[in-house]
């Protein structure tokens, strides 16, 4: 009594999990380089350096993290939890919706994340004013849209200068 069981349905890989932080954490460099130790995501988790075991035993698959060690990891990764559990393949659930009602790839929605957060207080409102306005921004639009043309015109000459060259080779 008192304790919650999963269902089947609701059952989480924790195998699943244990790779996500593994490739997490490996993905953090220190200064030379190297990826993150398992003892200094233990620090980093407020636990004992001794708690690297166990963290390897989560990348395994053959423990799983307390709800406190899931929220500290997902602030160190900069994750939802949901990625952690393995229910959505992208990180921040917000960046994929945003990438899938806009067309924009998830890379360009962090790079437009950055852009406005490390910006003054201005930025938003100014990226704001400029989409919501983009008839009174006319020539503006028309420069960004001659560049995705461009780009795109000469992204289509590479590839078939490129094909050019590998059909010549067989």
């Amino acid at each position: 009594m008192g304790h919650f069981r999963y269902t089947d349905e609701y059952d989480i890989d924790w195998t699943e999990t244990g790779r996500r932080i593994e490739y997490e954490r490996k993905q953090i460099l220190d200064g030379n380089g190297k990826p993150m130790t398992l003892m200094r995501l233990a620090e980093l988790l407020g636990r004992s350096p001794s708690t690297y075991k166990l963290i390897s035993r989560w990348e395994k698959g053959d423990a799983f993290p307390t709800y406190r060690d899931m929220f500290g990891l997902c602030s160190i990764f900069d994750c939802d939890i949901g990625y952690l559990l393995g229910e959505q393949t992208h990180k921040r659930k917000a960046r994929a919706d945003i990438a899938e009602r806009t067309g924009l790839s998830i890379a360009a929605v962090e790079t437009l994340e950055e852009c406005v957060s490390f910006r003054d207080l201005h930025t938003p409102t100014v990226i704001s004013m400029m989409i919501e306005n983009h008839y009174a921004l006319g020539s503006f639009w028309e420069i960004i849209f001659e560049m995705i043309d461009s780009y795109c015109d000469n992204r289509d000459k590479e590839k078939r200068r490129l094909d050019a060259i590998a059909g010549d080779g067989e």
